[in-house]
């Protein structure tokens, strides 16, 4: 009875140790697949700026105003993720376009989505000053989904990263209200929507039904699509509000890759990455990952995410500092240690000489 019982623990222990294998196996693939498309990143920067340089080419031969506007506002989504400046330099265009036509909802639209990037940039009295100008009365549709996404979206970070108690509660309060709005109003089927559905759910610790709105989100994007990677990373949380570690790397990496192959800059999802990277201290790959995520930053004009890195760099710089000192110790240590052992062994050889 004894034994039956012993050999059947014994194969309990041995299948929870080849789960685990298995899983830092998949892990294993998942960061060797980032590793792969970081080395050829330059390849999809290439071929982003080759899409754009076509659609620049039609803009400058367009004449007619609307037409202005539909080439301006797709120029818009090409630059968003990628360079935050000329991003806003197109919704200009769009604005003075719809202005001239006396398309207030196109006019207010884009005035919305030009205070989301500076929100997103940090640049949060732009934000709200650019909202401000704005006529809630006098618009409707997504002009007015969008107005509620970028009150919601700049109240939310200055909730977050503002040192004072007081704008932490009043702001917060703000966004909380944006975020119903929008889901009293916005298409539920909308990408918008299921943001703050999902977000909401996260909050209130209903995981079960956050995770029903990731898969129904999942199921209507293209796989691969700068969407993919947006419904990546929410399912990256989905699991990491679960606590499972691998399922939190092979979606984060999903995400990565995602962004990576289409020529994203803005890219929270590496961070992430190469934060948890740290946790598991593979300080070399982090430290890879961290500078690849502050030189896109960088490029694509990004103050609140660089602000976001510095902090992490620093923390490798000591893991590195640390390691290395361990290092030496542990060389010493281990010189010390043939030392005496070589003196033992010449003692052992005269004594039995």
């Amino acid at each position: 009875m004894r034994l039956t019982l012993f050999l059947s623990l014994a194969l309990l222990f041995h299948a929870a140790g080849a789960g685990a294998a298995v899983d830092e196996a998949r892990i294993a693939e998942v960061l060797r697949s980032v590793d792969a498309v970081v080395a050829n990143s330059s390849e999809f920067i290439v071929k982003k700026e080759g899409e754009i340089t076509l659609m620049r080419t039609a803009l400058d031969k367009s004449q007619s105003g609307m037409a202005r506007y539909e080439l301006a506002y797709g120029l818009y989504e090409e630059y968003r993720p990628f360079l935050k400046d000329s991003a806003l330099v197109y919704l200009d265009v769009c604005i003075e376009a719809a202005r001239k036509y006396g398309d207030y909802d196109k006019m207010s639209l884009c005035m919305a989505k030009k205070a989301h990037i500076c929100s997103n940039a940090g640049m949060y009295v732009e934000s709200l000053g650019l909202l401000a100008q704005i006529d809630t009365a006098m618009i409707s549709g997504v002009a007015r989904i969008q107005y509620y996404v970028s009150m919601a979206h700049v109240c939310g970070e200055v909730a977050y990263y503002s040192p004072l108690a007081d704008y932490n509660g009043k702001y917060g309060i703000l966004a909380r209200q944006y975020r119903q709005r929008v889901l009293a109003e916005a298409d539920p089927r909308s990408a918008d929507y299921l943001v703050v559905k999902e977000q909401t759910l996260q909050d209130a610790g209903d995981t079960i039904a956050s995770m029903a709105v990731n898969d129904y989100w999942l199921d209507r994007v293209e796989h691969g699509s700068h969407g993919y990677a947006l419904v990546s990373l929410y399912r990256y949380l989905e699991y990491k509000l679960r606590g499972d570690t691998t399922n939190m790397f092979v979606w984060l990496g999903e995400a990565v890759i995602a962004d990576i192959r289409n020529g994203v800059m803005d890219q929270g999802a590496m961070w992430e990455l190469a934060n948890q990277l740290m946790l598991r201290h593979d300080i070399d790959r982090a430290y890879r990952y961290i500078c690849f995520t502050s030189d896109c930053a960088a490029r694509f004009g990004s103050r609140q995410r660089l602000s976001s890195i510095s902090p992490l760099l620093t923390t490798i710089a000591q893991e590195y500092k640390a390691d290395a000192e361990m290092s030496d110790k542990n060389l010493r240590n281990t010189l010390a240690a043939i030392s005496v052992m070589s003196a033992m062994l010449a003692t052992a050889v005269f004594f039995v000489g």
